[in-house]
């Protein structure tokens, strides 16, 4: 962690998509997502998404910004493998700080099955043990879970 502000991009996919949710750290007042670093060194915008606070009065009125609004992604890729993810982060202090993960999608549909062509896919990730669903919460997501329910048909 720099200066308060540190990255932090969470994933969890079925198949080729890709669900995000945004954790970083810190007064933030601009943020760059890549979700395929390749594309986006091209200019494909596709996978390219940007906020950025208008006004630093907003920070102090604690108002929702641009950044705390959309923290939650979806991502599609065009077919399976590895893809660099990136976050790039500006603090109101002026401190910039990025991180860069792997991702990797394939053909797996069986991630977070409930029934034939319905999947529960989790931020965190659902444990299925003996068919009974788990999931383990926390402080640093502020005892809240992302769910994003996956029909095939």
């Amino acid at each position: 962690m720099r200066n308060g502000v540190k990255p932090i991009l969470v994933s969890n996919s079925i198949g080729n998509i890709v669900i995000f949710r945004d954790l970083s750290i810190g007064e933030l007042v601009e943020r760059r997502l890549c979700f395929d670093k390749k594309e986006c060194e091209l200019g494909n915008n596709k996978y390219r998404r940007t906020h950025i606070v208008s006004s630093l009065s907003t920070l102090s009125n604690y108002d929702d910004t641009p950044i705390t609004q959309n923290k939650v992604f979806i991502q599609e890729y065009p077919k399976y493998g590895k893809y660099e993810t990136t976050i790039e982060l500006k603090s109101k202090q002026g401190v910039s700080v990025s991180g860069e993960y792997t991702i990797t999608t394939s053909n797996n549909m069986h991630n977070g099955r409930i029934t034939s062509g319905i999947n529960l896919i989790t931020i965190p990730e659902t444990n299925f043990n003996n068919q009974d669903m788990e999931i383990f919460v926390s402080k640093s997501m502020k005892n809240s879970v992302l769910f994003y329910v996956h029909n095939t048909k």
